[in-house]
């Protein structure tokens, strides 16, 4: 006969906390600080403020998705080499 078996799988977790960092790029002209989140010394998320993307995208005339993907890629690529800031 099968039967079925009742059970928990346990498996450790751990938590590392991100360095933080505050920088600013500029998309057509505007200025969007974007929070960037390293971990292990490597860039792992870049968030473009809200409130930046908003008032760029009205001043553009462009959607604030497009302004928060341009700002966001240009923080990856600007700042993902191990937190290099130039």
């Amino acid at each position: 006969a099968e039967t079925s078996t009742f059970g928990l799988r346990v498996l450790p977790c751990e938590r590392r906390y991100a360095e933080e960092r505050r920088e600013a790029v500029t998309v057509g002209g505007q200025a969007v600080r974007v929070r960037l989140a390293y971990v292990a010394g490597r860039l792992a998320t870049a968030a473009p403020e809200y409130e930046d993307v908003r008032r760029a995208a009205a001043a553009l005339g462009r959607p604030a998705r497009v302004v928060y993907e341009a700002a966001q890629a240009l923080a990856r690529a600007r700042f993902s080499a191990g937190g290099a800031t130039d």
